[in-house]
């Protein structure tokens, strides 16, 4: 079982140079991640902190029936190593040909104290007593499934497609860092005004959901370290050491979360369209957890070939198969109940007698090494580096659509054959702010 182990965490550490690799080592099978998992209609939830200096305090907080029936693929538990970015360590999975898969989880200890025990927020919508035992280190691999090599959430109610591998996490890192630089900031929006200090000494605190890699919150929370920071996320694969005002947690976006009414000045949501059927409902959640003047911000790409403005191209005309590339995938989401629009923020927000104050604007960013403005072009390279990676992250979704392996692989090959060859192709991000009334 070690020699597995030791494969398995050589493939990952091998793998994770393509997310930035590390001056770390794989951690034993023993250390832990930290985490805390909410489950949806119960009122549960389940935590494992780990401390900075690595010691384990592993606890199960249930304030009802703890969830039942979840079924993981794993019956022989052997090794399963879990990554990101600036670590990589080692937990029981079985077989090492998930080696490939980055997954990890944070929690912060916060301004919390635990002792073998789990101290509770004031936020909580349940503030009833806790009942605690040790939760069982095995359970994280049951959050995850198999398919075709490649490791997916396993929560049936979420209709999100792409998978949780070093291809994915990276194409995630690439796009944080190129959204900063096309926008200059990680907001768009009053942010820095919602955040600000309040007189009476109450902290700020700020939710991002559909958290993924947990980046967002991270560079947040170094921006503003007076402010609570919350992720939320289906999967825990969000950083190992997250900062002292960072906290992480499970949850299904679409469940009403367990925090009470108003407990939040700002909620964000990035590239999360993939994730929702009924934006109404996310709209009317996000209302009942923002503080009167709280700030909502969405930012989503458009999932369909745009041509540069200045250009004179119809896209439809000009790049037929990256038209072909994105039609395929909205009617695939559709069958599942997705619209992938990237004004489904903005006109749930206008719908909404909570919101007031919206406001929405596009930027766009080249894909490819056309520009001339050096900047711009090397934008528009890890633009296009993002594209290439989000083809091998929707090849799962296409073939379980019912296309063969060769027509997915041809798809995807002429998309990324116009994205090699045509110059003014672009991306454009919609970003939208709205304030709570």
């Amino acid at each position: 079982m070690h020699a597995q182990a030791a494969a398995a965490a050589a493939i990952l550490v091998e793998a994770s140079a393509e997310c930035g690799d590390t001056d770390e080592t794989p951690f034993s099978a023993t250390e832990l991640p930290s985490f805390l998992v909410h489950h949806p209609g119960s009122n549960s939830f389940h935590e494992s902190a780990i401390s900075r200096r690595g010691a384990i305090s592993s606890t199960i907080v249930s304030t009802s029936e703890d969830r039942e029936g979840r079924e993981g693929p794993y019956s022989s538990i052997t090794t399963f190593t879990l990554h990101y970015s600036k670590a990589v360590k080692a937990l029981p999975l079985t077989d090492s040909r998930l080696a490939d898969a980055s997954i990890n989880s944070g929690l912060s200890l916060d301004d919390e104290h635990y002792r073998g025990e789990a101290t509770l927020e004031d936020d909580l919508t349940d503030s009833s007593e806790a009942e605690l035992h040790e939760l069982d280190d095995e359970e994280i691999v049951t959050y995850f499934i198999e398919r075709d090599g490649k490791l997916f959430h396993n929560t049936p109610e979420s209709p999100y497609p792409l998978p949780v591998d070093a291809n994915e996490l990276a194409r995630l890192d690439l796009m944080h860092d190129t959204l900063y630089r096309l926008l200059g900031a990680h907001y768009l929006g009053p942010v820095p005004q919602v955040l600000a200090s309040t007189q009476d000494g109450r902290k700020r605190k700020a939710l991002d959901i559909c958290t993924g890699n947990g980046k967002w919150v991270m560079d947040m929370a170094e921006a503003f370290p007076e402010v609570k920071f919350r992720g939320v996320d289906i999967l825990p694969i969000s950083t190992r050491y997250p900062l002292p005002n960072v906290r992480f947690e499970m949850h299904d976006v679409g469940q009403q979360s367990r925090w009470r009414d108003g407990a939040f000045d700002l909620i964000h949501a990035r590239d999360i369209s993939m994730a929702i059927r009924n934006w109404p409902n996310l709209i009317n959640e996000c209302a009942r957890l923002l503080r009167p003047g709280g700030l909502f911000v969405s930012c989503e790409w458009i999932h369909f070939p745009v041509a540069d403005p200045s250009a004179d191209h119809d896209a439809n005309t000009y790049a037929p198969a990256s038209v072909r590339f994105f039609n395929t995938i909205h009617q695939i989401l559709q069958r599942e109940g997705v619209q992938l629009d990237p004004l489904n923020a903005h006109l749930s927000l206008t719908q909404s007698p909570q919101f007031t104050d919206i406001s929405t604007e596009r930027r766009s960013a080249p894909i490819g090494q056309w520009p001339e403005d050096e900047t711009w072009k090397n934008i528009g390279n890890d633009q296009k580096i993002i594209f290439q990676r989000f083809t091998g992250s929707v090849m799962p979704m296409l073939t379980n659509a019912g296309m063969t392996e060769a027509a997915a692989g041809q798809l995807t090959a002429d998309y990324l054959e116009e994205v090699d060859n045509k110059d003014g192709l672009v991306c454009e991000y919609v970003i939208t702010h709205a304030r709570k009334v």
